[in-house]
């Protein structure tokens, strides 16, 4: 993966977060959001519609992957309160 490919889709999923519902949003460490946007690939532009799916947006793999692992690891809950078990 070329440094090029994170940025593009750093800059997809900062404008993901942006649509997504405040409650969401704060779940998200602001370490993330500081990774992101500094390491976004600076002239990109891409306009999230949260009314069609990923898929019909042409949303980068890694894209896809990174926000895959933002809902596993801080918005669902039953699989956070199974890791919580484990853990213990």
């Amino acid at each position: 993966m070329r440094s090029r490919d994170y940025g593009i889709a750093y800059a997809e999923v900062l404008s993901i977060l942006e649509q997504v519902p405040r409650e969401y949003y704060e779940k998200v460490p602001m370490e993330l959001y500081k990774l992101f946007n500094e390491n976004q690939k600076r002239g990109y532009f891409f306009e999230y519609d949260p009314k069609k799916s990923l898929d019909e947006q042409n949303v980068s793999p890694l894209a896809k992957s990174i926000i895959a692992i933002l809902y596993e690891d801080y918005w669902d809950e039953t699989l956070n309160e199974l890791k919580i078990c484990l853990i213990k």
